[in-house]
């Protein structure tokens, strides 16, 4: 074997390397694909909604004017399922609002930063800014405690908590 041999031995080698480092550090790239639009995308954890926000390219583009409905949840809960339903229904009519949910199991850093304790909650982020909360039915249910899809919209949408201020009463943050 001549210099020769061992120079494109080498070389096939680092090509071999640089190939087998490229597939594994894709396993370390977040798996979050782009934000949907139009429709409730379920989140399979916090991690994706944190890693968008914190994304060197997502910090200077958020705006005030930027909204997203978050629900927390659990699948097996009746009036979560109800709140999915309805949040689905929002987000064909409004697209340009991002409607997501996450399992509350899967969001442990967030339902404790938002002190959530009871499902469902609904949480409205404004640029970065949690500027809102919807508690269970609290505020959007009709005399007989079942969700008015109505009333959520007007507040989660418009603004109009039912206060008859505009929505300018003190927020749950």
């Amino acid at each position: 074997m001549n210099s020769s041999d061992l120079s494109d031995f080498d070389e096939e080698n680092d090509e071999i390397l640089r190939k087998e480092r490229e597939r594994r550090m894709a396993g370390f790239k977040p798996k979050a694909g782009p934000a949907i639009y139009g429709q409730l995308e379920t989140l399979h954890s916090e991690r994706d909604l944190l890693l968008e926000y914190n994304s060197k390219e997502s910090t200077t583009t958020k705006s005030k004017e930027q909204i997203v409905i978050l629900h927390f949840f659990m699948a097996q809960f009746q009036r979560c399922r109800e709140m999915s339903e309805a949040l689905a229904g929002l987000a064909m009519r409004y697209p340009q609002i991002r409607f997501c949910q996450v399992d509350a199991c899967q969001a442990p850093f967030l339902t404790s930063k938002w002190a959530i304790k009871q499902l469902p909650c609904v949480v409205k982020i404004e640029g970065t800014e949690g500027v809102d909360k919807i508690v269970g039915f609290e505020g959007v249910s009709d005399e007989m405690a079942r969700l008015d899809v109505d009333k959520l919209e007007a507040r989660l949408i418009k603004g109009d908590d039912g206060s008859g201020d505009g929505g300018q009463s003190e927020s749950a943050f």
